[in-house]
């Protein structure tokens, strides 16, 4: 199930809403993207971006602030760590794949292999716009 309303029928999410095991927050702002407080079991940030249903935000940090969270410290036992009473999470950077050459994001965009994500995505093609335009 989707977290935005738009992408979920009203109907059927009444009905089977509360028995949802999986929710995709969809968007650019994802859950580590706010301020947890777990003594106050509050969310702090814009939840108008987050979903029509803040109350999944709300689930997921409790699942990450009971589950996650005693596990990394126990992980990091032997290190500081730090569980601030308003903890911020800053996502992980993987390793990615060696940069491509100009010809070979060339062939693999008229392939229709465009990397959305990555080098070709919305920001990065507005950004080239805009310097050609000025």
């Amino acid at each position: 199930m989707s977290s935005i309303a738009i992408y979920t029928y009203l109907p059927a999410f009444k009905q089977y809403g509360a028995n949802a095991k999986v929710v995709h927050f969809l968007g650019k702002t994802k859950p580590w993207s706010y301020t947890y407080d777990p003594n106050q079991r509050r969310v702090q940030g814009n939840l108008q971006e987050a979903s029509s249903h803040p109350g999944y935000l709300l689930e997921w940090w409790s699942l990450y602030s009971s589950c996650v969270l005693p596990l990394k410290k126990q992980e990091h036992e032997d290190q500081p760590f730090d569980i601030s009473v308003q903890e911020e999470l800053q996502p992980q950077a993987l390793p990615g794949p060696p940069p491509l050459s100009s010809a070979e994001r060339k062939q693999r965009w008229e392939q229709g292999q465009a990397d959305y994500m990555g080098m070709d995505s919305f920001d990065n093609i507005e950004k080239k716009l805009a310097a050609f335009l000025k």
